[in-house]
């Protein structure tokens, strides 16, 4: 029997985040022909994050006023490091919107008729660019030989989150080095600061870390960067905006106007490490803005669009798995309107 993803549902009380009213001096002035609904009443809308620095595009979003400027009230909602609550509060309606990575637990509620879509990138895996994703091994693993030989992974433990692109990239990496995932000992930590402590103490000796704890581990000793994703999987969308089916089918025109603020939120992240992201950055993330100076920037595309023979692929890996119970057609999984639509209003 194949077995599926199940879904935690579970009651949230979602913090409300208060929006900074105006933009920065020095941010991507708003283009003259994209048209400012700020007269009209505020629409609200709920978006679930991670708190990774791919998020950034959304909190530039936020907090330079760019959502405001577009009519929306957005409220901003931490999920930490999982995923199982996501879903099913965007079944709910009780999101309208997630900047998640990509996930089998997405595609199958899809699948079992739910409306969901993918509708913009959130970040790809760059070979050209610094490793902003990538499996991070412990000192003494690393001390063993394994640098050299990855198939030393054999009978290790190994962390990530099943059923997404973390455990895909593991099983590219596997059949690589002539291994299978049955040669692996898989360990679930959802906590990313608890990730860097497994590497630290050795109860584990490699981790799929994203930044900026790929920096902290390095810079606290934890341990050192082994295989980046971008080496198993370039080019392909890791990160993605999914909206629910309160955009989808109810507020179509808020989901242009969040994709038109969240694109001039990527025109700013591209600026690169100015003294404003790096604020930005280093405030959702909790983390020292010198060290958020240090790490690797997730790359964006400018113009949102997702890398769809990418994510076929995963899906037909997620088949092969048994986390996924069919295939969908591309146009069931990916809507691309809405960065169309936001790309020609900012003149991407």
């Amino acid at each position: 029997m194949k077995r599926r993803l199940g879904y935690l549902v579970v009651g949230m009380v979602l913090s409300v985040l208060v929006a900074g009213c105006g933009a920065t001096p020095g941010a991507p002035p708003l283009p003259t022909n994209v048209i400012a609904p700020t007269e009209q009443p505020r629409i609200p809308l709920k978006v679930a994050t991670y708190r990774y620095v791919s998020d950034a595009p959304v909190y530039i979003a936020q907090e330079e006023g760019y959502f405001a400027e577009q009519g929306l009230d957005v409220e901003l909602v931490d999920f930490g490091s999982s995923s199982n609550e996501i879903i099913p509060a965007l079944v709910a309606g009780q999101l309208d919107a997630a900047a998640v990575g990509i996930s089998t637990s997405i595609f199958n509620a899809i699948y079992q008729g739910n409306n969901l879509k993918y509708v913009a990138d959130k970040g790809f895996l760059d070979p050209e660019s610094c490793v902003v994703n990538a499996w991070v091994a412990g000192k003494q693993f690393l001390e063993s030989g394994a640098r050299a030989n990855p198939a030393m992974i054999k009978g290790k433990r190994v962390v990530f989150a099943p059923g997404g692109p973390n455990e895909y990239s593991m099983d590219l990496l596997l059949a690589q080095n002539g291994l299978t995932p049955a040669d692996i000992e898989p360990t679930s930590i959802l906590q990313s600061p608890a990730r860097v402590e497994a590497l630290r103490n050795g109860s584990v000796a490699v981790s799929a870390l994203a930044e900026p704890w790929i920096t902290h581990a390095v810079t606290s000793g934890a341990g050192e960067v082994w295989v980046p994703f971008s080496a198993l999987m370039p080019n392909f969308t890791f990160g993605t905006i999914v909206f629910g089916a309160t955009i989808l089918e109810d507020k179509p025109e808020a989901g242009t106007r969040f994709m038109i603020a969240y694109l001039r939120g990527v025109q700013q992240f591209n600026q690169g490490k100015t003294d404003r992201n790096v604020e930005i950055i280093a405030d959702f993330t909790k983390t020292d803005p010198e060290e958020v100076k240090a790490s690797c920037w997730a790359s964006f595309k400018a113009d949102g669009t997702i890398d769809t023979q990418g994510m076929l692929d995963f899906q037909r890996w997620g088949v092969e798995k048994g986390y996924l119970d069919g295939s969908l057609e591309l146009d069931q999984f990916y809507d691309p309107r809405f960065v169309s639509e936001a790309a020609r209003s900012i003149g991407n």
